[in-house]
């Protein structure tokens, strides 16, 4: 499932994964802004882009990718931030 804006309700639903690329491609639908999406090109490479593009995206063709490979994104994401406010000792403590 994508957790998606639809326009006309005004509110976050879930879709289906295979649904994604149509909804967004066609405007009705949206991804949170200021994230990184996973899209597929022809060959199946799976690549990432910002979600503010995805529309323009999907009407050129790309696909949008699957929410394992998302999830590893968010995972590398999370890894980052961590390394990056929690980069000394005293501060690591901080973690729950």
């Amino acid at each position: 499932m994508s957790r998606l804006y639809d326009y006309d309700k005004k509110q976050w639903v879930n879709v289906a994964e295979e649904d994604t690329t149509r909804l967004v491609a066609e405007g009705t639908h949206g991804f949170e802004q200021g994230i990184d999406i996973p899209v597929k090109d022809a060959k199946g490479e799976t690549f990432y882009i910002p979600s503010d593009r995805a529309h323009e995206a999907f009407r050129d063709g790309l696909s949008f990718g699957d929410n394992k490979a998302f999830s590893a994104s968010a995972n590398r994401m999370s890894e980052e931030v961590i390394a990056k406010h929690y980069d000394s000792p005293m501060n690591a403590m901080e973690l729950p």
